[in-house]
């Protein structure tokens, strides 16, 4: 059966499609907000929305800050249900400001009581911390947090909001990076949700905006000039039967070099890392890194979403792992939503029609939206507001004063060396060019600043 058509973005020639296949908020007040099931938050809802509900953020937490602020909580043991004090009644009082717990309810204000302990987990959630009800370091230094910081932190978000492409155009497809998330909208609000795994600190996923414009089932991995030197060299000197026994070829010369090698001649002790010849290639299978499917945006950082064969890192609650791309916990059900009225298998049972056939790229008939965004805080569609961990320092660089952890920040060396080879064909790509960060300018009650990154390739 003729599933596809040759495609521009590799893979070999494919047979020609059947006919059909290419046819191609107000805000309520909250906590921070309100109470919120995780299950049912809709951070994003629709982009046209997200920006006007985290003005009505800002403007709470102004009043905020004009009604005297909130309380510290001093230092002490931790706090949890059950505990008596001043310390849980200066609790109390902190999380009441947020409207985390109802003020004046409680009939022993200094009880850390079952309704106390439900409100410090919903802070904990809102706030991506561990969801325990225990108020230790962590906790209490969110609770800290200066109000005037969190005030700029959602100024410098709603900067980043301006500089999002929004088109209108729908589906499409939102990367936030510190939340370690991807969500589809379509129809005006969400319809598809999963954990993401994102680049290391060391090896940070990059901000843009670009267009998916095709589906690959069955990838290769083209392993990256840096990744091949740093990670796949050494292991081969200490295993030289790894090449083989996980499926990699190796080709002479970087860049397309096509002329493959015997990996058992080459003396792998001696070769040099800082002039390395050579170029590797892993075939599709169960410990390929890309998965049973890669989507293609062809982008100046090389970087992609695919699938993963370590399925335990969707457990861990901060999941910054990868070299720069976004694994994705249900790949396949991305596909689906992308290729719905486009193919004519649903992508498991495309996946098993081609299980013979590696690289074999599916085309868009209309390229998606995809945005990777790097948002610390946003408000729900019902108002509550949410911050999640400053991952690469792009927060404090602004707010702070202070070298950024990622690296393509001043004074931070740059991962991976600029000379990289590409993974993909250099394409065109819509992404503008960004200065560096500190380039910060104060406009309409919010922070405009521009983040950057290193080019980077991935796994």
């Amino acid at each position: 059966m003729a599933l596809f058509a040759g495609s521009p973005f590799g893979g070999g020639a494919l047979p020609i499609p059947n006919a059909g296949f290419a046819e191609a908020a107000a805000a309520q007040p909250a906590a921070g907000g309100s109470a919120l099931e995780p299950a049912a938050a809709r951070p994003y809802g629709s982009l046209r929305g997200s920006y006007p509900r985290l003005e009505v953020a800002l403007a709470r937490y102004r009043a905020f800050a004009e009604a005297d602020g909130w309380p510290a909580l001093r230092a002490g043991p931790a706090l949890r249900r059950g505990d008596r004090g001043p310390r849980v009644t200066a609790l109390r009082a902190r999380l009441a400001v947020t409207r985390d717990v109802t003020p004046g309810r409680a009939s022993s204000p200094d009880l850390f009581d079952a309704a106390l302990d439900a409100a410090v987990r919903r802070f904990q959630e809102r706030h991506a911390l561990e969801m325990d009800g225990v108020v230790g370091p962590a906790t209490r230094a969110a609770l800290n947090e200066p109000l005037e910081r969190r005030i700029r932190q959602i100024e410098l978000n709603l900067g980043r909001w301006r500089r999002v492409p929004v088109t209108g155009e729908e589906p499409l497809v939102v990367v936030n990076i510190p939340a370690f998330e991807l969500r589809v909208m379509d129809g005006g609000g969400e319809v598809l949700r999963m954990r993401a795994v994102v680049g290391r600190r060391d090896r940070p996923t990059p901000v843009l905006s670009e267009r998916i414009r095709a589906v690959v089932f069955n990838p290769y991995w083209e392993v990256p000039p840096h990744i091949a030197t740093a990670d796949v060299l050494p292991r081969v000197r200490r295993d030289p039967g790894y090449l083989v026994r996980n499926g990699f070829h190796v080709f002479a010369g970087g860049g397309g070099g096509q002329r493959e090698l015997d990996p058992a001649a080459i003396p792998w002790r001696s070769v040099s890392e800082r002039d390395f010849p050579y170029r590797f290639r892993q075939d599709p299978g169960p410990t390929n890194p890309m998965g049973r499917v890669k989507f293609s945006f062809p982008n100046r950082f090389n970087v992609f979403l695919h699938d993963t064969p370590d399925r335990k890192l969707f457990d861990r609650r901060l999941r910054a792992f990868s070299s720069g791309c976004v694994r994705l916990e249900a790949a396949l059900e991305l596909a689906d939503r992308l290729l719905r009225d486009q193919a004519e298998l649903p992508p498991d049972r495309l996946l098993a029609a081609l299980s013979g056939v590696p690289e074999a790229v599916v085309p868009l008939a209309a390229p998606v939206p995809i945005h990777l965004v790097y948002l610390t805080t946003w408000a729900d569609e019902d108002g509550t507001v949410r911050f999640s961990p400053d991952l690469y320092g792009l927060d404090a660089a602004i707010l702070d004063g202070v070298t950024a952890a990622a690296p393509g920040h001043p004074g931070v060396a740059t991962w991976p060396p600029p000379d990289s080879e590409p993974v993909e064909p250099a394409r065109r790509s819509a992404t503008p060019a960004m200065p560096v960060p500190g380039n910060a300018r104060e406009t309409a009650g919010s922070i405009d600043t521009f983040d950057t990154f290193p080019e980077g390739r991935c796994r």
